[in-house]
This record gives C-alpha cells, sequence and structure tokens, in this order.
C-alpha cells in the first residue's frame, strides 16, 4: 500500500481480500466435499454387501478435520499462486506507486 493512502482505499482493499478468503474458502470446502464423497463411493463399490453407511458417532468429524489438513496441505505445496496477491489488488497497489507490488524500492 502507498504511504498515504485513505481510509476508502484501504477499506477497499481489506473488503477485497476478505471477499477473496470467502471465495477460496468456499471452493475448498466444495473440493472436499466431493473428494470424501468420491472416496465413500469408491471404498463402498467394494463392499456391495454392506447395506447401510453410518460411521461411529464422531468419527465424521474426526475424518473430515484430518482429511481437510491433508487437502489444505497438498494444495499448499501444489498451488504455485497462493502466495501471489489477486491482480485486482496489485493493480490498485501498481498504479497508487507506480511500481509493481513487491519491487523493492530501495535500489
Amino acid at each position: 500500500m502507498p504511504e498515504h493512502t485513505a481510509t476508502p482505499q484501504i477499506t477497499e482493499v481489506i473488503v477485497a481480500v476478505i471477499e477473496e478468503v470467502e471465495a477460496r474458502r468456499a471452493r475448498f470446502a466444495a473440493a472436499a466435499d466431493a473428494a470424501r464423497e468420491a472416496m465413500w463411493a469408491a471404498f463402498a463399490a467394494r463392499y456391495p454387501e454392506v447395506t447401510i453407511g453410518d460411521v461411529a458417532p464422531g468419527a465424521d468429524h474426526a475424518f473430515v478435520a484430518e482429511s481437510n489438513k491433508l487437502l489444505a496441505g497438498w494444495l499448499d505445496d501444489n498451488w504455485p499462486d497462493t502466495r501471489v496477491a489477486p491482480t485486482h489488488l496489485t493493480a490498485e497497489t501498481t498504479h497508487a506507486t507506480g511500481t509493481a507490488a513487491g519491487e523493492n524500492h530501495q535500489g
């Protein structure tokens, strides 16, 4: 952010970041749910004689938590642009400062 940024500009950036985080969380939750559903379907297909799909109380919560950790770790290791600011945020910074975001100003 430029040194003398006005409150509305800061607010706009904060809102944009929150929206980006919420969108990424929703995408992750949908992908993780789909992955778990596919895993259960594949597992159950190997045991056609099993006619119910109940798990022990609380076991599903533990499975969801652990699978979320695993999937988040995989995503963190393999999704290269997760550490890059969204272009609509860097464009605002570039426009305001005249330099690219992350560029060293101390030559």
